[in-house]
């Protein structure tokens, strides 16, 4: 399946990426399940459900399935083994020390010199910190987990998906990648195999706000950055 959207109908396919344009052009079935999700960093996926109508004024959506952030990191085991990790640091301060001297030393510079300076600091200590991260009870636990993510990762498709023929309508915002504070979200993960089996629509959210979802008018006018009044 390709990851690029497609913009031609989906009427006759049963799985894959498409555009907006897509799932206005095509053909739904009356009855076919559409489930709207709004992606975050504090809940990785929250949705809603409707039955697909002709007229559209009269659909009716309701509170579908939700997973937090939080929730999925403990279910994949990911906490328990941050956890050890931190016990097995304590026991070996060598460890600390290395981290932090990295951390001095990071090879995200745009200088040549500068990276080999780093990168030279970094493998004095490559053997000892390799052999730390590489033990077997935590290669062991870190496979575990791996094998925990794939099951609550198609967990989340089936609680999302329950009918073969869903049409995912997926909110494709753009989210911060290296803002302090913020883990990674596997909202990319969990559509990526959600498309191998349905229809999913990435739909852009810009002016996503404009419209209210209760009496759907649309606001007129907005202010750009500047402060500029711009109809619509």
């Amino acid at each position: 399946t390709s990851t690029f959207p497609s913009k031609l109908p989906f009427d006759n396919e049963t799985n894959g990426f498409f555009s907006k344009t897509a799932i206005i052009d095509s053909n739904i079935k009356e009855g076919t399940l559409i489930v709207a999700c709004d992606p975050g960093h504090k809940n990785i996926v929250t949705t809603s459900r409707a039955m697909y109508k002709r007229d559209t004024e009269s659909l009716v959506f309701k509170k579908g399935y939700s997973l937090s952030l939080g929730q999925y990191y403990n279910d994949i085991g990911h906490k328990n083994y941050l956890k050890k990790n931190e016990k097995r640091k304590r026991e070996n301060s060598n460890i600390e020390k290395i981290e932090l001297e990295w951390s001095k030393h990071s090879l995200k510079v745009n200088n040549v010199s500068k990276y080999l300076v780093c990168l030279k600091v970094q493998l004095e200590k490559w053997s000892e910190y390799s052999e730390f991260y590489r033990s077997k009870k935590m290669t062991r636990l870190s496979f575990t987990n791996h094998i925990k993510k794939q099951k609550l990762i198609q967990e989340v498709e089936r609680q999302i998906c329950p009918n073969k023929d869903t049409i995912v309508a997926n909110g494709s915002a753009n989210f911060a990648k290296s803002r302090p504070g913020l883990s990674a979200t596997p909202v990319a993960k969990i559509m990526k195999k959600i498309s191998e089996s349905k229809r999913v629509a990435l739909t852009p959210e810009q002016y996503t706000t404009c419209r209210c979802s209760m009496c759907k008018h649309t606001v007129d006018k907005m202010k750009d950055l500047y402060g500029n009044s711009n109809v619509l």
